[in-house]
């Protein structure tokens, strides 16, 4: 089985790829960290924020990245063995939050929602801001705002990619690998560039057949 992993832009614009069929790991290597690293390495150093899922997310990964001066948020799974125990299993009522930060500048913070959720951010706030849904007020972490706002980039990617995606389970992998570079890559990062410089909106399907 062969993963496509791929790496966003706020225009949805896809500016780096990596397929991983899994023989590539090795027992002592993060396999989550090493795919991040490879993805985000040009753009290093730069001052760059990193919005990613809580499948890559670690405390380790935060500290890589802060050394490199790259800002980092993400949700984080609460069983990762560096989480810091008194933010797991400390006790929220709904809407509540609570966070700590380390030497390093990396806060790990825990939300009550409908269910516990849990961040990773070298970004550090803990402020909550005002959200208004449906004529009633209500308050929501800062740091979610933030990854909320940012990963809406890969996931209108790849929302737009599925919209005329022909790959069928029968395809041999080496031909679906193809077509997610023509069509999940190529065909919508061009209709991004095409959007971008017109500044027209015109969809995938309609822009495929320009």
């Amino acid at each position: 089985m062969v993963l496509f992993f791929k790496l966003c832009m706020p225009s949805n614009y896809t500016i780096s790829t990596k397929f991983y069929a899994r023989k590539e790991a090795v027992p002592e290597t993060n396999v989550s960290t090493k795919i991040v690293i490879y993805l985000i390495d040009p753009y290093l150093d730069f001052g760059k924020t990193l919005i990613i899922y809580n499948w890559y997310t670690s405390v380790e990964l935060a500290e890589l990245l802060e050394n490199r001066k790259t800002y980092y948020i993400g949700t984080l799974r609460s069983n990762r063995k560096s989480n810091p125990k008194e933010v797991i299993n400390y006790k929220l009522q709904k809407g509540k939050c609570f966070s700590l930060s380390s030497d390093s500048n990396v806060m790990v913070m825990k939300w009550k929602d409908k269910r516990d959720i849990y961040m990773c951010s070298t970004k550090i706030t803990n402020r909550m801001v005002d959200i208004v849904k449906r004529n009633t007020i209500s308050q929501k972490p800062e740091t979610i705002m933030m990854y909320n706002k940012g990963k809406g980039c890969i996931d209108l990617s790849n929302q737009k990619a599925s919209y005329s995606n022909p790959l069928c389970r029968s395809m041999k992998w080496y031909r679906k690998v193809l077509m997610d570079i023509l069509l999940d890559t190529g065909v919508v990062n061009a209709a991004c560039l095409f959007n971008l410089t017109t500044k027209a909106i015109l969809p995938l399907h309609i822009f495929g057949l320009h």
